[in-house]
């Protein structure tokens, strides 16, 4: 019978978590996770305490490194205040809330690197933040039919109903029979070229519906770098 591994945590160098995992293995190896923030440390069931701090010790500026990129990279809840900065495209833009008499219409529209609320009473929270979805939303639509025609077009597939909607633990996802596909609202916040990935690999499940070697094949052939751009977007 396979033993499990056994897992503990602790901090280390007071501020950053490590769980070790204990099992059958014969190298030690390190990844950062982002579900929560923490390295994960995997080692053979022989290896003691103090060798799994000399390990730490030995791979510090690695570890030190990844974790403040991931800390700097890490998203702020925005509370749509003034000054706020929020992203489009990847692009960092400052919100500018504009009260104005006379406004009926509340609108939400790009100037420069501001991102502009106005209306002609002050909006709640919950008001400012569904008018910048609804403009991510139409700004997010052209993006994607366009992209969609451009890869089915490449990829010699055909779409024949797609959407938009937020979700939370995925970027897109696809029903081959149906031909339907599905993207995350939120990518609108990410750089362009990631909606492209995604659309991609949303398409390839149209000629392999599982992710077996063969989808792996698709999307080597038809986008390359996607191992790359796969890790940009852990959740």
């Amino acid at each position: 019978m396979t033993k499990r591994s056994s897992i503990t945590t602790f901090l280390w160098q007071g501020e950053i978590p490590i769980e070790v995992h204990r099992k059958a293995i014969k190298h030690s190896y390190l990844r950062i996770k982002a579900q929560p923030a923490r390295v994960v440390c995997s080692l053979p069931r022989a290896v003691s305490d103090m060798d799994l701090h000399v390990f730490l010790q030995k791979h510090s500026d690695w570890i030190q490194a990844r974790w403040q990129a991931m800390q700097q990279n890490k998203p702020v809840e925005v509370t749509y205040q003034q000054g706020e900065r929020i992203f489009l495209w990847g692009k960092p833009f400052f919100l500018e809330v504009q009260i104005v008499d006379g406004v009926k219409k509340p609108s939400c529209f790009t100037r420069v690197d501001h991102l502009v609320l106005q209306s002609g009473v002050d909006l709640s929270t919950v008001q400012r933040e569904a008018l910048v979805y609804e403009f991510f939303k139409q700004e997010f639509k052209k993006e994607l039919s366009a992209v969609l025609a451009q890869e089915a077009l490449r990829m010699g597939v055909s779409v024949q109903q797609w959407g938009v909607k937020r979700m939370k633990t995925r970027w897109g996802s696809c029903n081959p029979k149906a031909k339907r596909v599905w993207l995350n609202l939120e990518l609108v916040k990410r750089e362009q070229y990631l909606l492209r990935y995604v659309v991609i690999h949303e398409l390839a499940h149209l000629w392999v519906p599982n992710h077996g070697p063969k989808f792996y094949q698709v999307m080597d052939q038809y986008c390359p770098p996607w191992k790359a751009l796969r890790k940009q977007l852990r959740f």
